[in-house]
């Protein structure tokens, strides 16, 4: 019987994209975001990573609602004109209270605003 859950999967997956060229100009990473996991900066993590170095980690802010589809935005200034490691990562660090849908990414978008 199939279940709805990462509790009898992985307990941890990346995706990557190792060869994004951001345009010269300040763009803008934009996805939305589903977490049904625990509510923790401790176990279930869920980070945006460029380069290897984190640019945003939800679990436990202020903005961030659980089982709520939310729409997020990284300002990638700091990268323009260059070609970046992009990783969307998830690690539950345990094998426990797994029974949620887990980490959805969607609709994931670079870009630049029109002027």
């Amino acid at each position: 019987m199939a279940k709805s859950n990462f509790d009898d999967g992985d307990s941890s997956a990346v995706l990557v994209d190792d060869g994004l060229v951001l345009p010269p100009t300040a763009a803008k990473l934009a996805f939305w975001l589903y977490q049904d996991t625990e509510k923790s900066d401790a176990y279930d993590l869920f980070e945006v990573r460029i380069n290897g170095k984190i640019v945003l980690q939800p679990n436990g802010s202020a903005e961030f609602l659980m089982a709520t589809s939310q729409l997020w935005t990284i300002e990638l200034a700091a990268f323009a004109g260059t070609t970046v490691k992009l990783e969307f990562w998830f690690d539950t660090g345990d094998k426990v209270d797994n029974t949620g849908l887990g980490v959805i990414s969607d609709d994931i978008v670079v870009g630049v605003s029109c002027k």
